[in-house]
């Protein structure tokens, strides 16, 4: 019985061994890590620029054109490349005379513009007025300071927005070949005039406006159309009509002076991103800076050019500047003011306000 009962233990241990290790020919098997599959990172293409198309009616290459270029630049650059500005020079897109209707119909998005009264100024033609004396820094000042105080002023600017605004130098009168010292000299002569304000003044004194587009002044000069341009030295230089014109008649600082002005669709400003129309809003500087330094250069450039052709220059005295603005007075000035009181519009204390704003800033 001892023998019986010691051999079931050991058969039992046996058993649970052969449990422990398995059964010979079997293979315990541990399944596979499940895969786990990372998903390829997301990317999110950068949005596109917006481009906006700038017209500016100068010729590539001039300080003018040089001006609106490195505007265009600065404007790309500060957007960190979410603007694009295409500017197209020489007139290709829009003449200076064609340019403020498109910006109106949002024709195009921004350019390069001198006030003109056929696109419906009246009010702010005081800037063009003759022998008010504007000094040679800080008109921007005053045209801001009007665009604040007088709604009627600020309203002619309709559909557009001011971006920059810059005092051009003084016009005189240049002719091919025909001294002008005194009135009586205008008589018979016709004059390339850029702006309907030009022609006014230069019939006021006796003489013959003719009304071009500035694109066409070298062309009528060289062909006879006109006797001379009524304009600044640099304008004639930068649109090849200075080199065909040798007498000058210089008016103190100039016979008026004509405000250039950077422009921009406010339809289209308004249809930016905000950070993008603030940008533009505040970036005249820009092109401010680099247009004046540009006349600056090109002033002189263009009185060398004179200089070395041996031109005649005519210098009248205060005196006799007096004699011709007594000339344009009454049918400039008091006509402008008449014309602005017709229409409803403070002709009157805008001009007061004015020469207020020229004696305070000289």
């Amino acid at each position: 019985m001892k023998k019986k009962l010691l051999l079931i233990p050991l058969a039992l241990l046996l058993a649970i061994s052969l449990i422990a290790i398995g059964c010979p020919g079997e293979e315990t098997t541990t399944p596979p890590p499940t895969k786990t599959t990372t998903p390829p990172p997301t990317t999110t293409a950068p949005p596109e620029p917006i481009s906006l198309v700038i017209n500016d009616h100068n010729p590539p290459g001039t300080g003018p054109a040089v001006s609106v270029d490195y505007w265009a630049e600065y404007v790309e650059q500060e957007s960190g490349g979410m603007l694009d500005l295409e500017v197209i020079h020489g007139a290709a897109l829009f003449t200076g005379d064609e340019i403020y209707g498109q910006l109106e119909s949002s024709g195009c998005d921004g350019g390069v513009y001198v006030v003109d009264r056929e696109d419906g100024f009246l009010l702010n033609l005081v800037l063009t007025l003759p022998f008010l004396g504007w000094p040679e820094q800080h008109f921007e000042d005053a045209f801001w300071t009007l665009m604040d105080e007088y709604p009627e002023y600020a309203a002619e600017w309709e559909g557009v927005t001011v971006i920059s605004v810059l005092m051009m130098p003084g016009t005189q009168f240049n002719t091919v070949d025909k001294v002008i010292a005194t009135p009586a000299d205008v008589a018979g002569v016709k004059m390339f005039c850029a702006e309907a304000s030009l022609v006014n003044i230069f019939d006021a004194v006796g003489g013959t406006g003719v009304e071009l587009p500035i694109t066409e002044m070298a062309p009528s000069v060289a062909t006879g159309v006109v006797d001379g341009v009524f304009n600044h030295y640099p304008v004639c230089n930068v649109f090849g009509a200075l080199e065909l014109m040798h007498c000058h008649t210089v008016f103190g600082a100039g016979v008026n002076n004509t405000p250039m002005f950077l422009l921009m669709s406010t339809d289209v400003l308004n249809g930016l991103p905000g950070d993008l129309k603030d940008l533009l809003l505040n970036s005249g500087d820009a092109w401010f800076g680099k247009f004046k330094e540009m006349d600056d250069r090109d002033m002189g450039v263009s009185l060398k050019l004179c200089e070395d052709n041996n031109d005649t220059f005519v210098y009248l005295t205060p005196s006799e500047v007096a004699e011709w603005r007594g000339l344009i007075k009454d049918d400039v000035i008091d006509t402008w003011i008449a014309d602005c009181v017709a229409a409803g519009l403070p002709g009157q204390a805008v001009f007061d306000r004015v020469l207020e704003l020229i004696s305070e800033m000289s």
